[in-house]
């Protein structure tokens, strides 16, 4: 379990991160519950996760479409971008 400590620090972190994304115009939601195995497998393997550290919140970032309501999932044709247009390996 992680202390209680890394789960406050991650909550300050976060909410900086949605912060400075709403001053350059951008929305933001914090997200936690999340399957991070697949990300953290990626990040250890490229040595920017240690071994003894692990996720435990996600951050998403961009633009909001205010036209749906809050509770509709909305996809699009764009398709999901690839982990490496967020990630540098």
């Amino acid at each position: 379990m992680v202390p209680n400590i890394d789960i406050i620090a991650a909550g300050i972190v976060s909410a900086h991160i949605a912060l400075a994304a709403r001053d350059l115009d951008l929305d933001s939601t914090l997200m936690t519950g999340l399957n991070y195995e697949p990300l953290e497998k990626i990040m250890k393997e490229n040595n920017k996760l240690g071994e003894n550290e692990r996720l435990i919140m996600a951050v998403a970032v961009g633009t909001a479409d205010m036209s749906k309501p809050v509770n509709e999932i909305v996809k699009t044709n764009k398709g999901r971008p690839s982990l490496g247009e967020f990630y540098e390996t």
